[in-house]
């Protein structure tokens, strides 16, 4: 009879039991557990059936994978300027042996390039090898833009960035802002940095009409252009040719720097007089024929978006007024 009476006090307190763990608020271990399926037993570790790519940071890996591929615009996510360069000492020094005995250079014009602080050297481009010719002639850390598609081959993907180049998207606008933005950061630190300002190489020898990257720069930043021409590259290794040819002489000529601050006018109107004062030293200095018509149909890498205000730079150093 014992048993009888124990019986609804049992139900009673099981009653009492589920009416207050309903009524009571869910502690944070049960909000954040998933409800089970019919006819599944909860354990307490096993929540749900694909648990195991969670336990093996898929979910993480992934994550950073697209976070990786994606392309900063402009501002901090730039990368730092310390970043270049971090194999042009070791580079330089293992090529310069080779390069001396395959390649006579004369460099005409060497003091105009500063021993410290920076400048911007704008040169022709009629060949890949105008890149390496620049950096063996110049004794300091020079860096340049390239065009992206460098890093798609597995020779050029890691060589040219740890010399000192700045990939650039010629097909995007905004990710070639980018290039800028690394540009006004090393002038910044007072290093040098090369640009061609016709864009792309000259399949023709010509030198073509400059676009305006270079003079925003300058004008940006009041750093000085240095004028730069290159002569003989393109008998060393012409558009089209993998392999540089041996036993050949160039010539790289620097010519008397263009101080931004010594033109008068509105912003367009000073960046196109730089640029013609800019182009006609070029042409004297390398000899080519000079023609108004652009290299190419592709955009410059600066020239769509060197006119965009948008740009993290320094104020434009004000005019200077000719006496």
């Amino acid at each position: 009879m014992g048993t009888a009476v124990d019986q609804p006090s049992a139900h009673r307190s099981t009653v009492e039991s589920t009416a207050e763990r309903a009524t009571s608020p869910p502690t944070p271990s049960s909000s954040r557990r998933r409800p089970m399926a019919a006819g599944c037993a909860d354990d307490g570790a096993t929540r749900r059936s694909d648990w195991w790519p969670s336990a093996l940071g898929a979910g993480r890996w992934r994550m950073m994978r697209r976070r990786s591929r994606r392309t900063p615009i402009a501002g901090p996510a730039a990368p730092p300027t310390e970043r270049f360069g971090l194999g042009y000492g070791i580079a330089r020094l293992m090529v310069t042996p080779f390069y001396r005995l395959l390649w006579r250079v004369h460099v005409e014009g060497g003091e105009q390039l500063p021993r410290r602080g920076a400048a911007i050297l704008a040169a022709n481009h009629v060949s890949f090898f105008d890149s390496v010719v620049l950096i063996m002639a110049v004794r300091r850390t020079l860096s340049f833009v390239g065009k992206v598609e460098y890093l798609d081959s597995w020779r050029t993907r890691r060589l040219l960035p740890a010399l000192g180049m700045i990939p650039v998207d010629r097909s995007d606008g905004r990710r070639a802002m980018v290039a800028l933005q690394m540009a006004a950061q090393l002038l910044r630190a007072g290093r040098l940095f090369a640009i061609y300002p016709e864009g792309t190489r000259s399949l023709d020898g010509n030198l073509h009409a400059g676009h305006t990257g270079a003079a925003y720069l300058s004008m940006a930043t009041g750093v000085a252009i240095v004028p730069t021409g290159i002569a003989g590259t393109n008998r060393i290794q012409p558009p089209g040719t993998r392999v540089p040819r041996p036993f050949r002489s160039v010539t790289v000529r620097f010519g008397t720097p263009i101080d931004p601050t010594t033109y008068a006018g509105s912003r367009r109107h000073r960046r196109r007089l730089i640029t013609d004062d800019m182009m006609t030293a070029i042409q004297s200095l390398s000899g080519q024929n000079q023609t108004g018509l652009p290299a190419a149909t592709t955009p410059s890498p600066v020239a769509g978006t060197a006119r965009q205000a948008t740009l993290d730079l320094q104020p434009e150093a004000p005019p200077r007024q000719p006496k």
